[in-house]
C-alpha cells in the first residue's frame, strides 16, 4: 500500500474503527462537595469494563467517581484531577463532512476526600484514538470558531496529521514546506526499499523490509518535531492513530 493510500485510508476510515475499537467519551460532570460547594467540570476516559450489568453506564461512573478523576498522566499533578474548560472545535474532515471534537483545558487538582457525590451532566463518545494534539488554552476557543483558511494532510506509518491553519503566516508557510519536503523525501526512500523487495532473488528481503519499518519511524518523529513548531500559533492539529 503506497503511502498516500494509506495516508487516504487513515482519513477516511479510521473514524469509524476508532470508533468501534478505541471507544471512550467525554464527560462532563458536577461535584458535590461536603462543605456545601458544588463546580462543573471535565475529563476524558477510555471505555471502562462494568462488571455489575445491573446498572446503567452513567451510574456506574458516577458510583465509581474516583475512575473518572484518576489522574491518566505521569505530569507531577495530583492523584486526582479534573479540567475546568472544554473547547468544542467544529471542522470538516477529508470528505467535507461537518464533525466536531472536545479538547480540555485548565486542569486543576481536586481532593477525593473533600468529595460528597458526582453527578454526570453529559456523557459524549469521543474515540481516544482520535484527538486534538495541538496545545490549546481556554482564550483559544476565540479564534477556533473561526474557519481555517488552509488545511493540509501528513501522515507517517499508522497516524495522520490533519492541520487547520487558521491563520496565515509566513512562519506557518515555512513549517508546512518543511512538512512536505521530507514526506516526499521519505516517501521517495521507502519507494526505494520497495523496489528493492519486488526486484530481489529474496537476500535482501529482510534488510530492505527492516530498513522500511526503520524509514516509518523516522518519518513519525520528524513529522511531530515540525508539527510542534507550530505551538503558540492559531493553527489546530487533529491526529488519528491506529495500532
Amino acid at each position: 500500500m503506497s503511502k498516500k493510500i494509506q495516508l487516504l485510508f487513515l482519513i477516511i476510515f479510521l473514524p469509524f474503527i476508532a470508533f468501534a475499537e478505541y471507544n471512550g467519551h467525554q464527560i462532563k460532570f458536577s461535584i458535590d462537595f461536603k462543605d456545601g460547594s458544588k463546580i462543573i467540570g471535565y475529563n476524558y476516559l477510555a471505555t471502562v469494563y462494568q462488571k455489575d450489568k445491573s446498572i446503567s453506564y452513567k451510574e456506574f461512573l458516577e458510583k465509581n467517581y474516583k475512575t473518572i478523576l484518576s489522574n491518566q498522566f505521569n505530569d507531577l499533578t495530583d492523584e486526582y484531577t479534573y479540567f475546568q474548560n472544554r473547547i468544542k472545535y467544529n471542522y470538516n474532515d477529508y470528505d467535507g463532512n461537518e464533525r466536531f471534537i472536545y479538547t480540555l483545558t485548565d486542569k486543576k487538582g481536586i481532593d477525593i476526600n473533600s468529595i460528597k457525590s458526582l453527578n454526570i451532566i453529559e456523557l459524549t463518545d469521543q474515540s481516544y484514538a482520535i484527538g486534538i494534539s495541538s496545545k490549546h488554552n481556554w482564550k483559544d476557543r476565540l479564534w477556533m470558531n473561526d474557519k481555517p483558511v488552509e488545511t493540509f494532510y501528513f501522515g507517517a506509518n499508522l497516524c495522520s496529521h490533519t492541520v487547520y491553519i487558521h491563520q496565515k503566516t509566513n512562519q506557518t508557510d515555512s513549517i508546512i514546506k518543511q512538512l512536505e519536503k521530507i514526506s516526499i523525501e521519505f516517501e521517495n526512500k521507502i519507494k526505494e526499499q520497495k523496489n528493492i523487495i519486488e526486484n530481489s532473488n529474496g537476500s535482501t528481503v529482510y534488510e530492505a523490509s527492516d530498513e522500511i519499518d526503520k524509514l516509518e519511524e523516522e518519518i513519525g518523529t520528524e513529522i511531530s518535531k515540525l508539527l510542534q513548531k507550530f505551538d503558540e500559533m492559531k493553527v489546530v492539529i487533529l491526529t488519528m492513530c491506529s495500532c
